[in-house]
């Protein structure tokens, strides 16, 4: 009777060794099957970045609405605009570049805004908001910063087939670092010229200044750093207007200055007085020192 006990028992507990070693080896298994979503962002790497999806016309501005397979993990919704010049055709197209505190919808409404700047110069103007800012999806980041100006200019140039030498491109603070890092890759299809408005050296040079240091803006970069420009502006080959006011204390006059010093195509800069970081672009020589740039120095007319 007791045989037959431990018989019993010896089974049942070879029966649950087998189950035991056959989860653990489930649990370790390296296969792993892709779910359907990640297979297709695999074979999504092929494509444009750019696609439109979504397009609403108004008076004076085309919304576009698509996504970019580039700039994110997942696709995510992105927001372009698209100010239009009252002429059938534009002198040349504006690729605007907003900074770190504000997204599209503030320069849709603000004075000037977007469609004033397509007036007044007669051109058409591009806008986007960097993933993560305004409605645009996905992280805001440095990484995707970049890669949102990359897919919007291939998308003018290559998907609107304008020609790169009518495009000028400017940035305005954090929006001057996607702008130079836009150019460093684009040896084939540069466009005519670049202006920086208010342009940081990078972030923790800024951080720097704010706390009263002076003497760390011609140091060696951090590797911690980041959006840093003035390592990289010696090479852009095309023109460059740098635009900065005398009294900005977020970005500081001196960082301008440094960029310019460093930059090797640089035309005469515009240093506006009692121009600040958040009213630079209310201030009328601002404007019609980018027309003079445009018209005389790239001869864009």
């Amino acid at each position: 009777m007791s045989n037959s006990k431990d018989d019993q028992k010896k089974k049942r507990d070879e029966e649950k060794s087998v189950k035991n070693k056959n989860s653990i080896s489930a649990k370790r298994s390296p296969t792993r099957v892709l779910p359907e979503r990640d297979l297709d962002k695999t074979q999504e790497l092929s494509s444009p970045d750019f696609k439109i999806d979504r397009e609403k016309s108004t008076r004076n501005a085309i919304i576009l609405s698509g996504y970019s397979s580039r700039r994110v993990r997942y696709r995510n919704h992105w927001m372009c605009l698209r100010a239009l010049s009252r002429r059938p055709t534009p002198r040349f197209t504006l690729l605007y570049s907003h900074p770190n505190g504000s997204d599209l919808s503030d320069h849709l409404i603000g004075v000037p805004s977007l469609i004033d700047i397509a007036r007044f110069y007669r051109c058409e103007v591009y806008s986007y908001d960097y993933s993560g800012y305004g409605i645009s999806g996905g992280i805001a980041s440095e990484k995707n910063v970049y890669a949102d100006i990359r897919a919007v200019y291939e998308y003018i140039t290559q998907e609107k087939r304008i020609d790169p030498k009518r495009v000028v491109l400017l940035g305005f603070s954090i929006g001057s670092a996607a702008t130079i890092e836009l150019l460093r890759h684009e040896k084939d299809r540069k466009p005519a010229g670049v202006i920086l408005q208010a342009p940081p050296t990078s972030i923790l040079r800024v951080i720097g200044t704010m706390i009263g240091r002076r003497d760390h803006l011609e140091k060696r970069t951090c590797c911690m750093d980041r959006f840093v420009t003035i390592d990289k502006i010696h090479e852009i080959e095309i023109p460059i207007l740098i635009i900065h006011g005398k009294e900005d204390h977020t970005v500081p006059i001196e960082h301008g200055e440094l960029l310019c010093q460093r930059a090797v195509h640089k035309v005469t800069p515009e240093w506006v007085p009692e121009a600040s970081h958040d009213n630079i672009e209310n201030c009328r020589v601002v404007w019609r020192r980018i027309r003079k740039f445009v018209r005389q120095e790239l001869k864009l007319k």
